[in-house]
Parts: C-alpha cells; structure tokens; sequence
C-alpha cells in the first residue's frame, strides 16, 4: 500500500470520526451572564442573556443551528436582539428544564451595564 493509498482512507475516517465526536459532545452551559455552546469541550459560542429577546420550544426557519436531533430532543429557538442572525435554535436533552433555568436566570439579572458608545433613546 502506498502513502497516497494510505492517507486516502486514513484521512476521511478520521473526518468522520472527530464529526461523530463533534456531534455527540454537543453541550449547553447556562452561566450567570451566558449560554455557552461546547463541543468537544470548547466553548465554540456565547450567547448572552442580556441579548435573548425570547425562547421558547420549536425551532426558528433562518437561525444559527446548533441542534442535532438525534434522540427525539425537543428544539428550543432563542431570539435574541442583536446580530445579523436573531434567532438560534439549540436542543437540549431537556427543554422546558432548560428554558426554565434560562429564564430564571434572565429574571435574576442585575440591571444591563452601559457601554461605551452607547447613547440615550
């Protein structure tokens, strides 16, 4: 078998491994001030709690998709209101536990810091 042969099989294996792992390490950490979204361990996206506009169950047509459906989870769709994408749909392994748990958390918010550059309405 030559290099060329080896590295033509090795390599898409491989792919598709570190996808299934990807997949199946998909995790949702509800902070004090965010959403993180982990996959492998990494946080790959934040969503500030400041910015959900809403969220509720179902899952939103254009959106940041960061659910994989492959146990019959239901989808939760978060508007936010910021961003050129306002909507981000997410499936954790319990829905209405998680959308509780963000909504309290929203509730529990101290008042949003002014930043700079910001001007009144």
């Amino acid at each position: 078998m030559s290099l060329d042969q080896f590295f033509s099989i090795v390599v898409p294996v491989v792919v598709f491994l570190v996808f299934l792992a990807a997949v199946f390490t998909i995790r949702y950490e509800v902070t004090e001030r965010e959403i993180r979204i982990r996959i492998l361990g990494f946080t790959v996206r934040r969503i500030s709690l400041y910015d959900i506009e809403e969220i509720k169950k179902g899952k939103a047509l254009v959106a940041e998709n960061w659910s994989v459906n492959l146990f019959g989870r239901e989808d939760v769709s978060i508007r936010k209101k910021r961003g050129l994408l306002k909507n981000v749909n997410l499936a954790p392994p319990h829905a209405d536990q998680f959308i509780a748990e963000v909504r309290d958390r929203i509730a529990s918010l101290p008042p949003e810091p002014i930043r700079p550059g910001w001007k009144p309405g």
